[in-house]
């Protein structure tokens, strides 16, 4: 039991901060037979997208019973179908309870429950995220400075694609470079625009994000879509390496340096485009 608690304690903190999680199942700590198992939690934020990377994860697992997420309340319910009501609220109809007393009969049922929930948090841990970016120094270059140069990389389900290995070379001063790339996005997120376009400083590398009416984004290079996201997985693939390359690169800058301010204030501009 503690073993699947700390895997969905893990798993669901990855999509966002939790406020609360419950996880029912396992067997009885007394008798010792098996439980039915269901999980509830609630993000601080929760957000459409966290759900759809939680369904993606239950409808792409082999499963030996039937399941069904609830979030018809604050606290959300990945729980059997066969204990789940129907309606607006199936958690909380008075013959939940019923349902699982019933269900606890079938101990087969509850044994492949187990199993099943087990898998499916297994396969949202594994999920890798729509689009991931990299933002890198190349290493070799004497003390840190501004003008240091430094690659991007961004994969998607189609493919990836990186300044790096190109003759002629594409590196770019990635510490300017990187502040262009969250500027040129704001647009899309403020609702001014429904297409951007990054190149680096220094490089011919390029990057065009095209927004359409679902508000689906689709990412390309030179005319090779390379995937698609939605805005907020944009954001989070944005928003995470540049954090992290603030802290570990960024950081070696001398604190007068004014990339270091010009950076921050991207972050700050990019954040605020989010509200």
């Amino acid at each position: 039991m503690s073993e699947l608690f700390d895997l969905a304690g893990k798993t669901l903190s990855g999509l966002g901060s939790l406020r609360w999680i419950r996880v029912s199942g396992g067997r009885h700590p007394m008798y010792g037979y098996h439980q039915v198992p269901f999980l509830g939690w609630r993000f601080e934020e929760p957000s459409a997208e966290k759900l759809r990377r939680i369904e993606r994860a239950v409808a792409t697992t082999p499963t030996q019973v039937d399941w069904r997420i609830d979030t018809s309340r604050r606290n959300w319910l990945l729980a059997p179908a066969r204990i789940l009501g129907d309606g607006e609220n199936p958690a909380a109809s008075p013959a939940f309870g019923d349902r699982v007393k019933s269900a606890m009969q079938d101990q087969d049922f509850c044994i492949r429950a187990w199993a099943d929930l087990d898998a499916m948090l297994r396969t949202l841990r594994d999920l890798q995220p729509a689009l991931k970016m990299t933002f890198t120094v190349r290493p070799g270059q004497g003390e840190p400075s501004a003008f240091d140069l430094g690659d991007i990389t961004c994969e998607g389900e189609s493919g990836a694609v990186g300044s790096a290995g190109h003759v002629p070379d594409q590196g770019m001063m990635i510490h300017l470079s990187v502040p262009l790339l969250l500027d040129a996005l704001r647009p899309l997120f403020t609702g001014r625009q429904k297409t951007a376009s990054f190149v680096g400083t220094g490089t011919s590398f390029r990057l065009d994000f095209s927004l359409d009416r679902k508000e689906t984004v689709s990412v390309s290079a030179q005319g090779t879509t390379v995937g698609t996201c939605s805005l907020e997985e944009l954001a989070d693939s944005v928003l995470r390496p540049a954090q992290e390359f603030a802290e570990k690169a960024l950081s070696a800058l001398p604190e007068e340096d004014g990339a270091r301010s010009d950076f921050a204030a991207s972050m700050e501009r990019f954040r605020e485009s989010l509200t």
